[in-house]
């Protein structure tokens, strides 16, 4: 029996929202590669995800999907959840980074409309997510 490996890439966009949610938390982490384990000549094959570790909790990643588990499968949050907790209650300059990122998740078609609605809604910056949108339907024409 052989069993192929094949490394996870983890996305530079994933990347950069980990280090934004950790600076904004202000906890170190550190990031393991995840995993494809195929038995060849079998339809055999399992995916260990990229694995985020911060204060003793396994956060499994799973590439563009916005679920985010916690310690197995068991528990998830959304990170859209973080980023909206982060315009509730964060500084200036760590909004002004959660925008960013939510206006480079909503051009590579991570997030719609509806997403970026429900981030910003009730929060200084919904009006400026407002606004950014409505220029983007613009845009279309």
């Amino acid at each position: 029996m052989e069993v192929e490996v094949k490394e996870l890439e983890i996305s530079s966009e994933l990347k950069k929202k980990i280090d934004m949610i950790c600076r904004f938390a202000g906890v170190s982490s550190n990031l393991t590669s995840g995993c494809v384990k195929n038995i060849k000549g079998t339809n055999i094959a399992y995916v260990k995800p990229p694995i985020l570790s911060v204060n003793g909790n396994d956060y499994l990643l799973f590439g563009e999907c916005d679920d985010v588990f916690i310690n197995g499968y068991s528990q998830r949050i959304k990170l859209k959840d973080i980023f909206r907790n982060i315009l509730l209650s964060g500084k200036d300059k760590e909004k002004d980074i959660v925008i960013n990122q939510i206006k480079d998740c909503y051009a590579n078609n991570l997030y719609n409309d509806s997403d970026i609605t429900y981030i910003t809604k009730d929060t200084s910056k919904e009006k400026e997510m407002t606004l950014y949108l409505e220029e983007k339907d613009y845009d279309i024409f």
